[in-house]
C-alpha cells in the first residue's frame, strides 16, 4: 500500500498534482462549497489514481484573563485518508475541495472564545453545493481538527471518513483511514507540548500558558522535524507568541503551531499569541494573562491538503 514517504514511483507516474487552500475558516464535517471547488480531469491513459487527502487543522483558542487561569487549547490535526482508485469507474472529470484551517481567534480583555474547527477535504464526482457530506456527493474525504478550547482543553482529532460511505465505494482499490492528532492543553502555568510523528506526520498545536506564568507548549521535534518552541514567560511583562509551524516536501510532513507564553500581569500586559499550524495542523493555545491584561489570541489551523499521482 502506498503511503506517506511510499507513493508510486515518480518515473512511472502520468502526473502529480497538489492542491491546497489559504488560510480561512469552514465549518467542522462540512464540506467548503463550489467557492474552494477545484477541478482535476483524469488523464485518459491513466489506470489508476494515488491519492492522499488531509483535513484542516483546527484554531488554537483563546483564554480569559484572570488570576491563575489556563491558556487556550490546542487546535487538532486533521484526518488523513489515502487511497488507490480504479479509473474505469470514476467520472472522467472530478471536483477537489480542499478544507480551510480553523480561523484563529484575537488577543482581547473580554470573555474567551473557543478556535474554529478545519474544514473536511474531499474528491467528489461532482461540485455539489455546501453542506454535510453525503453519499451520493463524495467518493473520499478527509475531516478536519477541532478548536482549542477557551481554558485547558484541547481541539479534538478529526475523525476518520469511512470509505464505504460512499456510494462510489466501489472504485477502491485499496483505502486507509487515520484519525487526526489532539491538540496540547492549556495550563495556569506552561502549556503541554505535542511531539511530532507521535503517530501520523501532523500534530495538533500546543497549549497556551496560563497566568500564574509559564512558557507555551512546543511542537517538539523528531525525526527530520525540529522543535517549534512555545512562547517565552513573559513573568509580569509582556509575553512571548508560539513559533509557527512548517511543512516538509520529502517525506511529506507538518508541524503545528506551538503556544503563547503566559503573564501575571494585567492592565496593559499582552500574553503572547499562539503560532499558525502548517497544511492540516493544529494552531497554537493562546497564553494568557492576569486579570484586566490582554489574552493571547490562537493561531489558525493550516488549511488541508490533497495529492493525486497518476499512473
Amino acid at each position: 500500500m502506498y503511503g506517506f514517504g511510499n507513493t508510486p514511483p515518480i518515473n512511472t507516474a502520468i502526473e502529480i498534482v497538489e492542491f491546497s487552500t489559504p488560510y480561512t475558516s469552514a465549518a467542522a464535517g462540512t464540506l467548503t462549497g463550489t467557492d474552494g471547488c477545484q477541478v482535476y480531469n483524469v488523464p485518459r491513459n491513466a489506470n489508476m489514481l494515488y491519492v492522499m487527502l488531509v483535513g484542516g487543522g483546527g484554531a488554537g483558542g483563546r483564554p480569559t484573563p484572570a488570576a491563575a487561569t489556563a491558556g487556550g487549547g490546542g487546535g487538532g490535526s486533521g484526518a488523513v485518508t489515502k487511497a488507490l482508485l480504479l479509473t474505469n469507474t470514476l467520472p472522467k472529470v472530478l471536483y477537489v475541495d480542499v478544507g480551510r484551517g480553523g480561523v484563529g481567534t484575537v488577543g482581547g480583555t473580554g470573555a474567551g472564545t473557543a478556535g474554529t474547527a478545519g474544514g473536511t477535504s474531499a474528491i467528489r464526482p461532482y461540485p455539489a453545493p455546501t453542506g454535510t457530506i453525503a453519499a451520493q456527493n463524495v467518493i473520499l474525504a478527509a475531516r478536519g481538527g477541532g478548536g482549542g478550547a477557551v481554558a485547558t482543553t484541547a481541539g479534538a482529532a478529526a475523525a476518520v471518513f469511512a470509505a464505504t460511505a460512499g456510494i462510489w465505494s466501489g472504485s477502491i482499490a485499496a483505502w486507509v483511514g487515520q484519525v487526526g492528532v489532539i491538540g496540547g492543553t492549556g495550563a495556569a502555568a506552561a502549556g503541554s507540548a505535542v511531539t511530532a510523528l507521535a503517530t501520523l506526520p501532523l500534530t495538533g498545536g500546543g497549549g497556551g500558558a496560563g497566568s500564574s506564568g509559564g512558557a507555551g507548549g512546543n511542537v517538539t521535534g523528531a525525526g527530520l522535524f525540529t522543535t517549534v518552541s512555545g512562547g517565552a514567560t513573559g513573568g509580569a511583562g509582556n509575553a512571548g507568541s508560539g513559533g509557527h509551524g512548517y511543512a516538509l516536501k520529502q517525506p511529506w510532513g507538518a508541524v503545528g503551531g506551538a503556544g503563547g507564553g503566559g503573564t501575571t500581569g494585567g492592565a496593559g500586559i499582552i500574553a503572547g499569541t499562539g503560532g499558525n499550524g502548517a497544511n492540516g495542523c493544529g494552531g497554537g493555545g493562546g497564553g494568557n494573562a492576569g486579570a484586566s491584561g490582554t489574552a493571547g489570541g490562537g493561531g489558525h489551523g493550516g488549511p488541508g491538503y490533497v495529492l493525486i499521482i497518476a499512473f
